[in-house]
């Protein structure tokens, strides 16, 4: 899909996976490739499997201590907020989700270039194109040329059915 994921094999399977909706095949992925490397990125779109496979009490261990990391951290804080609404309605913590919403506005604000195509990535693949878009924005705001979020935006755009753009 882009740079950084079409020179992984692993990463590049994922997105096709996510991207058609075999979560199951991106648990098999992912554990296969977990004991070889403890990739953080690995471990994340895992845990979105998990979440999409309806399992979203391990999606939500899973997911809180990736909410801290650097890189993936605005992606995880905005996953356990979904699976925290995706769980049980007479469970949700609504007072662990307004935290978490306050987070993800924070992390939102000052994200660099990696962690925003990161989170763009997780919202694309949750089908949220409005979130996804605002990330690649920001990106490309600030550096119109970086190659993950312009390959992003193409898949955005072509999923989206916003293929073709006018000229001006």
């Amino acid at each position: 899909m882009s740079s950084s994921t079409g020179s992984d094999p692993v990463k590049a399977l994922i997105d096709t996976y996510c991207r058609h909706g075999y979560y199951r095949h991106v648990l098999t992925i992912c554990n296969e490739s977990l004991p070889q490397r403890n990739d953080p990125e690995v471990r994340f779109w895992r845990a979105f499997a998990l979440s999409m496979e309806g399992n979203q009490t391990e999606a939500i261990r899973e997911l809180e201590p990736l909410s801290n990391h650097p890189d993936i951290g605005l992606a995880a804080t905005a996953a356990l907020i979904n699976a925290h609404k995706s769980s049980k309605k007479d469970y949700v913590d609504k007072e662990s989700v307004n935290e978490l919403k306050e987070k993800l506005k924070n992390l939102s604000k000052g994200g660099d270039d990696r962690t925003l195509v990161f989170a763009a990535r997780y919202f694309w693949h949750s089908d949220k194109e409005k979130q996804a878009r605002q990330c690649v924005d920001k990106v490309l705001g600030k550096s119109k040329k970086n190659i993950d979020a312009l390959c992003l935006l193409a898949w955005i755009n072509l999923t989206s059915g916003q293929g073709r753009t006018e000229r001006k």
